[in-house]
């Protein structure tokens, strides 16, 4: 079985060979030196001699995983050899099988077990000690530092651009040698909505391109062990079909306003398989869908959708104005997705995934601008008309992403409707400004 391990003691016989649908592939799935066991039956797993890491065994209602944890004790291998149990997914090292690397979600979901299975003593995932968060103060990495830090993590390093400017290679060089991050979260960016990227082309161009060749470069000779990149939405073509597929990355040219930024993130990706080629670099990219929640940028000059339709219709409320304007013709769709799911998708990338092809994070599902507004002014109780002014652009027309590589790959999906999504977003707004301006 090329040391295969599907060990399984089913009463008075011990068979070495995986469950029937693993068997279509030939007897398993790697997943970075990770064989993956599953038994279906109220039976008993045997624990395989040669696993060399150590097993935390936890239990979700009839459901028991014994995975993988640095925290686990040297004792748990032996007192978890035998388990009886309704229903088990076992996640060992030291097996090998197919030559890919998959992630254990895509291990299980072939195996016919949802992602849902696996659990660890952090329901997350085992992060390593030293964290950096480039553009950990800004929107989403402001709720990704949040949530490390209820995971406890001990130390998050947020680099400030006046203290650690990443567009320079020297202050991005002494950053690295100082902090030695044993992983990377690199979400630094200069961004913004259309006006801004319109504006400033290049600028957006530079800035995105230098700061991310620095970092990656950086990582790399540190020896970081993993850095998770943030792309964005906005390389895609201009014209995909849509559910937008990873496949579809290098089908045409971005959408024109966007396409320097776009394509500066996109180039990142390029440059991450590169050095996973060339220097076996542990870097990963995700593209995330349009991001909003409390928190977003909300100044109109160079803010978003969400953010920019907020506040003007709760302004447009508290002043009692009975007309409200708004860029292009309502027509094109978006996808959103809630800051907090997107920062929970970071670390299940860290965590789950360890692949070159790039992952989508979203929801999977679009809306039209038009339809979007008309959920806004509901919800703020805005009484008076929208007025859509179709000589400004529209951008993108369409916008969805295919989600299956994160729901297989990463076990991700996201938890936050559009609507409690808004709500939050839009008291946020209320809490901090009033809706006087």
């Amino acid at each position: 079985m090329h040391d295969r391990r599907f060990l399984a003691d089913l009463g008075s016989r011990q068979v070495s060979q995986p469950p029937p649908r693993a068997r279509r592939r030939g007897g398993g799935l790697r997943v970075g030196g990770v064989a993956v066991l599953a038994e279906l039956g109220p039976e008993q797993i045997a624990i395989s001699p040669s696993v060399t890491r150590f097993f935390t065994a936890s239990k979700i209602g009839g459901i028991t995983s014994c995975l993988s944890s640095r925290s686990a004790a040297r004792t748990a291998a032996s007192e978890c050899s035998t388990m009886a149990l309704s229903r088990t997914a076992l996640i060992s090292f030291g097996g090998h099988t197919d030559e890919t690397p998959v992630s254990s979600c895509a291990a299980l979901t072939f195996l016919g077990l949802p992602p849902s299975w696996i659990d660890m003593t952090e329901p997350d995932g085992v992060l390593p000690a030293r964290v950096m968060v480039t553009g950990g103060s800004g929107f989403l990495g402001g709720a990704l530092v949040a949530r490390l830090g209820r995971r406890g993590t001990r130390h998050v390093c947020v680099p400030r651009s006046a203290e650690h400017d990443l567009r320079d290679p020297a202050a991005t060089r002494a950053l690295f040698e100082r902090e030695r991050p044993e992983l990377v979260f690199h979400l630094a960016a200069r961004v913004g909505g259309i006006g801004a990227n319109a504006r400033s082309p290049g600028t957006f161009f530079h800035d995105n391109m230098v700061i991310g060749l620095n970092v990656l470069e950086q990582a790399r000779r540190a020896g970081t062990h993993k850095v998770v990149i943030a792309g964005t939405v906005c390389a895609y073509p201009k014209h995909t079909p849509v559910p937008f597929r990873e496949d579809d990355l290098w089908n045409g040219y971005p959408e024109e306003t966007n396409a320097p930024y776009g394509i500066a993130k996109k180039a990142l990706l390029v440059m991450a398989q590169a050095y996973r080629q060339e220097f076996g670099s542990n870097f990963v990219m995700v593209f995330p869908a349009n991001l909003y929640g409390p928190g977003d940028n909300f100044d109109l000059e160079t803010s978003h959708v969400i953010p920019a339709l907020i506040r003007k219709l709760v302004d447009a409320t508290a002043r009692g104005e009975r007309e409200v304007v708004l860029w292009g013709d309502g027509t094109p769709t978006r996808e959103f997705l809630h800051v907090d799911d997107a920062a929970r998708g970071l670390i299940l990338a860290a965590t789950r995934y360890d692949g070159a092809a790039p992952v989508n994070l979203g929801v999977g599902q679009e809306i039209a601008i038009r339809e979007l507004a008309g959920k806004i002014a509901a919800a703020v109780r805005y009484q008076g008309v929208i007025r859509w002014d179709a000589g400004r652009p529209n951008g993108q027309p369409r916008r969805c992403l295919d989600v299956t590589r994160a729901r297989i790959d990463l076990g991700f999906e996201a938890s936050t409707s559009l609507d409690v999504g808004l709500a939050q977003t839009i008291q946020w707004y209320r809490d901090r400004v009033g809706g006087t301006r």
